[in-house]
Order: C-alpha cells, then sequence, then structure tokens
C-alpha cells in the first residue's frame, strides 16, 4: 500500500459529521451562486466514506498568479484519480483563507497583456482586518474596465471577463470564491471559507485553551529537528499562541496566556471560561493551526502543496498526533509556465531555450563590441600595406579607402551598440514574461489572459488527461514539475 492509499484509507475511515459538514458547505455554496457541479461535488462529502484533496491560498486579486489555478486544477485530478483507483467519494476542495489580514500580499496581481506585464493593484486599507471583511474597493471596477479594453481575443475571453466581476456586496474574501468558483466550479471544485469551517473545527481551539503553547513548542521541537538535519526554518513562531481574536470590525488581535488570564492585545483581561464562551466565529487560527483546523475539519487524504508549504506541513506531525488527527499526504503542486506567442518569439530572436529562462539557468546573451571584429583589423593592415605615395590619385583612392574603412568601422561600431540595446530590451521584456523578477512564473503572472485566448476546454484537457489541448502537444504533467505550455493561438469558438 502506498502513501496516498493508506492517506486515502485513513481519512474515509474518519469518523466526522459529514452530513451536517456537506450542508453548511453547499449552503455558502448557494449563496455564492456556485454552478451545480460545485454543488453536487459538495453533496459528495455527506456519503459515509467521503475524501476530501485540499489546495488553499489566501485571496488574491483577479483569482491571484499560477499556482492558485495550478493548486486548484491539481486538486481536481488527484480527487479524480483518487476516485477512480481507489473507489471512495472524493472532491476537490480550495480553502480560501480569507481570514488572512495580510493585504499587502493581496491587493496586486500581474498579467500579460499582449505588449509588457502588468502590475495591477487596488488599495486595501492595511488595518488587520480578515479579508472577509474588506469590501472590494471601487477602484477594482477601474480595472476591470481596464481588462476589457486590453485582455485578448478568444473563445473564453467574455466567460473569463465575467467571471471577475464583483457581487455589489463581495468582500476581497467572496470574491476571490467567485472567481474560483465561475471558472472551475463547472469542474467540480468546491471552495470553503474559514467561516463556514469554524464550527467544525472548535477543537483546535478548545485543545489551545486547555493546554496552551503545547503545539506551539511541538512545532519549534520539529522545526529544530529538521534544521539539525539541514534543513531551511520554514515556521518561525513569534507567539506560543496559535489563534487571534476578532473584533466587531474584523480586526485580528493577538491573544497572550499571561499565567491562568488571556490579555487581548485592545485592553481586555479574559479568563479561561470567559474564553470557552466566546462563539467560534470570535477565533481566528494563525497559519499553522489554519492547516490544523482543515485536517479535523475535513476528510483530507492528501493537500496541494507549493515548496514552502511542504516544509511548515511536515512540521506539524505531531500536533496532528496530539490532537488525534490523520495528517494527510503531501502531493507537490505543478509549477505552470504559459509561454506566449510573444515570449516564444522573442526567444527566438535571442537564440535562447525558453525552459532555460524558466529555470534560470539561461545567461543574458552577449554582444561582442563591433570594433574587435578580426576582419576591421586586417582590413586596415591590408590598406596601410598598399602603396599610398605614387601619383595624386592614387594618394587621394588611398586617402579614401582609409576614410571609407574608418567611416564603415564606426558604422559597425554604431549598428553593435544599438545590437546590444536591442538584445538587452529583448532580454528584458523575455525575463519579465518567463521569469518575472527572478521568480517563478506563477508565483506572479495570471493565467486568466492566456486562457481567455485558448478557450475554457483547455483547462477541462488538463485536469482530466494533462495531454493534451486540441491540436497543440501538451507536456504531460506530474506532481512538483515544471510544465511548460507552449504558445496556441486561438482556434475558434468552444463547442
Amino acid at each position: 500500500m502506498n502513501e496516498l492509499e493508506e492517506a486515502v484509507r485513513r481519512a474515509s475511515a474518519r469518523e466526522l459529521p459529514r452530513a451536517e459538514l456537506s450542508a453548511a458547505i453547499v449552503a455558502r455554496l448557494e449563496q455564492l451562486g456556485a454552478p451545480p457541479e460545485s454543488i453536487a461535488a459538495a453533496t459528495k462529502i455527506a456519503q459515509p466514506k467521503s475524501v476530501v484533496v485540499v489546495a488553499g491560498q489566501q485571496p488574491v486579486l483577479f483569482g491571484g498568479p499560477g499556482l492558485v489555478w495550478a493548486k486548484a486544477c491539481d486538486a481536481l485530478a488527484v480527487a479524480g484519480s483518487i476516485e477512480k483507483l481507489h473507489g471512495v467519494p472524493a472532491i476537490a476542495v480550495f480553502w480560501n483563507a480569507s481570514e488572512d489580514h495580510d493585504h499587502d500580499e493581496c491587493d496586486h496581481v500581474r498579467m500579460d497583456l499582449g505588449s509588457e506585464v502588468e502590475l495591477l493593484r487596488v488599495p486595501l486599507p492595511g488595518d488587520r482586518r480578515m479579508l472577509s471583511r474588506v469590501p472590494v474597493p471601487p477602484e477594482a471596477l477601474a480595472l476591470l474596465e481596464m481588462l476589457r479594453a486590453k485582455f485578448p481575443q478568444g473563445p473564453s475571453r467574455d466567460e473569463i471577463l465575467a467571471a471577475l466581476e464583483p457581487a455589489a456586496d463581495d468582500t476581497m474574501g467572496s470574491w476571490f470564491s467567485r472567481i474560483l468558483l465561475r471558472i472551475l466550479g463547472r469542474h467540480g471544485l468546491v471552495v470553503v471559507e474559514p467561516e463556514t469551517m469554524r464550527p467544525f473545527a472548535k477543537s483546535v481551539v478548545d485543545f489551545e485553551l486547555s493546554r496552551p503553547g503545547e503545539l506551539a513548542a511541538s512545532v519549534r521541537r520539529a522545526e529544530a529537528a529538521a534544521v539539525a538535519r539541514g534543513e531551511p526554518a520554514s515556521l518561525d513562531l513569534q507567539r506560543d499562541e496559535l489563534f487571534f481574536l476578532v473584533d466587531d470590525a474584523g480586526r485580528r488581535l493577538r491573544v497572550t496566556r499571561d499565567g491562568n488570564a488571556w490579555r487581548v492585545e485592545d485592553g481586555r483581561v479574559l479568563t479561561t471560561s470567559q474564553m470557552r464562551a466566546l462563539p467560534s466565529s470570535a477565533y481566528s487560527w494563525n497559519v499553522a493551526s489554519r492547516v490544523l483546523a482543515q485536517d479535523v475539519a475535513l476528510p483530507v487524504a492528501a493537500q496541494i502543496c507549493g515548496p514552502s508549504e511542504i516544509a511548515y506541513c511536515r512540521r506539524l506531525a505531531a500536533i496532528h498526533a496530539a490532537l488525534v488527527v490523520p495528517p494527510p499526504e503531501l502531493v507537490p503542486r505543478t509549477h505552470w509556465v504559459f509561454l506566449s506567442v510573444r515570449a516564444e518569439r522573442l526567444c527566438g530572436q535571442l537564440n535562447v531555450d525558453p525552459r532555460a529562462v524558466v529555470e534560470g539557468s539561461q545567461q543574458p546573451p552577449a554582444v561582442a563590441a563591433a570594433d574587435e571584429r578580426p576582419e576591421v583589423t586586417a582590413a586596415r593592415e591590408a590598406i596601410r600595406r598598399l602603396p599610398s605615395r605614387a601619383s595624386g590619385a592614387i594618394q587621394r583612392r588611398h586617402a579614401g579607402l582609409v576614410r571609407g574603412l574608418e567611416l564603415y568601422a564606426e558604422a559597425l561600431t554604431r549598428d553593435g551598440e544599438e545590437s546590444a540595446v536591442v538584445t538587452a530590451e529583448r532580454w528584458r521584456k523575455v525575463s519579465a514574461l518567463l521569469r518575472p523578477e527572478g521568480e517563478d512564473w506563477d508565483r506572479r503572472i495570471s493565467p486568466l489572459p492566456w486562457l481567455a485566448g485558448v478557450g475554457r476546454d483547455f483547462l477541462a484537457g488538463v485536469i482530466a488527461a494533462w495531454t493534451k489541448y486540441r491540436a497543440a502537444d501538451v507536456p504531460e504533467i506530474r506532481p512538483g514539475k515544471t510544465v511548460l505550455f507552449p504558445s496556441i493561438k486561438p482556434r475558434g469558438a468552444d463547442a
């Protein structure tokens, strides 16, 4: 039995209130206007042996960069594989971490809109409010109008743009959920939010209140052991308390254990009994306890993770044991790179391999200075040896040769300088397209303009087979692999 199969067995055997869990998720999906396929998938959670494959991210403007979409598609593909191979209901769940309060991470995204990779940003208050309580700013509508003017033509252009439209009462959190559901809900993706899940993960905070500091101490021991093995640090916990309290405005407030009391940064001092009397909505998990809450509330068989997520989730194994919750199998996410026609053309002009640019192994192309060409030096020496002191005609012609060669050499130098400028500019552009700011493509750039151009059938093909989109070959996708999707021109309307 392999590790994923064992994780499926453990998750499917858990005693959970699956019917109540499913009903709560379905109710929220209906509020968000989820498509029937998403609601049908959430209904399957009520089945006795159901398991889920989880991916997650905090809300990001316009659905975020490629890693969001890669995780979601990976979750759908792995859930489909589990259901087919192991015969249990398997549902892909995207955990929208909308209780996050780091507005600087969530207020922007980059898109390739044809001429340059453009940074799109909206102003957020930065006041520690959870993103589930921050209204979509009006500037987002202005950006959406700009996208309507610049978005590439293609079979899914109108569908993608419609998916980005916020509802009148949306927060940054609910808007993110809506975008994911409008684009991937038809493939069976279920999106959950902390507000829905808190009642089902109450035991995480209960443990913290009953045995304060134990979970943080366990994480620190695991971190120290990992560092001793030569692994980089991943969870630098600043506090023993792995939760926040939420005030009436939705701000996350730090809580500090002080003897038998709990001090809140707004000045309140609460007893443990008073803390227990607070509703579940008053609590918000930190980065570590959020993962625990997810694994407590849901029958998680597998979690799709980026490299840093794998590192810190591994530090939580002992905590899972303390909470009597089986840890899921950690599946490395796929890394996406969409090669636009423009990026492909620039690579051809520079004579560089796109994959080498993506992987960061390609050095900027060097351009030799024109005045260093050996042919010019040889020509100058040959002219110098020619007779030049005979008749006036010979002298004039010889001087003309010298002057002509120098003018030619100057032209070559100017041409070389211009070529160096052109090459440097092409390199800047292709780097911005394929390795923006020296980071992986899917950590910075949204795939939505590309998807608008190729059509929604592309995602269905990726999820179902990871092999082809119509006539264009797409490399096989494996967990953790970097996949360079080739440039594809729009092929007409979807069927």
